[in-house]
C-alpha cells in the first residue's frame, strides 16, 4: 500500500535486495520491481519480501502469467 511504501523499501534493502523501479497502478498500489535474478537467488527475494506491509504480492518472470 502506498503508507508502507518507505518501510517496504527499506525492510527490502535489510535483506539486501533494491527495487530498481518503483511504480503505482491505477488504484494507487505500489508495485517494486527488481533486477532480473538468476534462478538461484529469486527464491532469496521472494522470501524477503516484506508480507505484514504488502496488500498483495505478485510475481512475474518474463512472459510468464503473475504467480499470486
Amino acid at each position: 500500500m502506498p503508507e508502507n511504501e518507505a518501510a517496504a523499501v527499506d525492510y527490502l534493502q535489510e535483506q539486501g535486495y533494491s527495487p530498481t523501479t518503483i511504480e503505482k497502478d491505477e488504484s494507487g498500489v505500489v508495485i517494486l520491481i527488481f533486477r532480473p535474478l538468476p534462478d538461484n537467488q529469486l527464491i532469496g527475494l521472494f522470501q524477503a519480501l516484506p508480507m505484514h506491509l504488502s496488500a498483495k504480492t505478485g510475481i512475474v518472470m518474463g512472459d510468464q502469467p503473475s504467480i499470486t
